[in-house]
């Protein structure tokens, strides 16, 4: 019952918070506002960020009031798992970083998955429009281009998505969590990312 309730309330949280992070890079990278993506997650984030975005401006590009956002959104998701799944209430400070490296992997799952979609899409859909393709190797591409630049196409064919897939996910298990649920009063298994 309780790993039901974990994988539930996680999966859930994630997606939503999956979808200010997005809202953040889609205002760095400024794709085509048309897209019926982009206007899905303008829609759904929106009655979040607006209300907030009276009182918090972006700070150097930075969309503020989506980060604000996700980051509450992330602690009340721990705090809700902790209070029903721990006896004690646990160390703000441990709750505090453990929400912030948790974001930190939401982001780069989230840009493992971009490539990965970038990649089978250009296998599939390589040839016609499609809106999601655009938005997508348009968000995956400020990760790639280091990484093209670093190693050309090799006979025609882009191995750069293979070597990002691998620093992303190196910078992945690099993120210290356990040391954060110690603090949190729970057992480390409970399994929140």
């Amino acid at each position: 019952m309780d790993n039901a309730f974990v994988f539930i309330v996680s999966t859930l949280t994630n997606l939503y918070i999956m979808t200010f992070v997005i809202r953040i890079l889609l205002q760095w990278q400024r794709p085509d506002f048309r897209n019926p993506i982009v206007q899905f997650i303008f829609a759904v984030t929106n009655p979040l960020v607006l209300p907030l975005r009276r009182y918090i401006p972006p700070v150097y590009g930075l969309d503020t009031s989506s980060l604000l956002v996700a980051i509450a959104l992330k602690a009340a998701e721990f705090a809700l798992l902790l209070s029903v799944l721990c006896a004690t209430a646990p160390d703000l400070a441990a709750l505090a970083g453990m929400t912030i490296l948790s974001l930190l992997r939401t982001v780069l799952n989230l840009y493992f998955f971009l490539i990965l979609i970038s990649v089978i899409l250009s296998w599939v859909a390589s040839s016609s429009y499609n809106p999601t393709a655009q938005l997508v190797g348009k968000l995956a591409e400020p990760i790639l281009r280091p990484f093209r630049k670093l190693i050309p196409p090799i006979g025609g064919i882009d191995v750069s998505p293979i070597l990002a897939i691998i620093a992303i996910q190196a910078l992945t298990m690099l993120v210290p969590q356990a040391t954060f649920f110690a603090g949190l009063g729970c057992p480390p298994a409970v399994g929140m990312i």
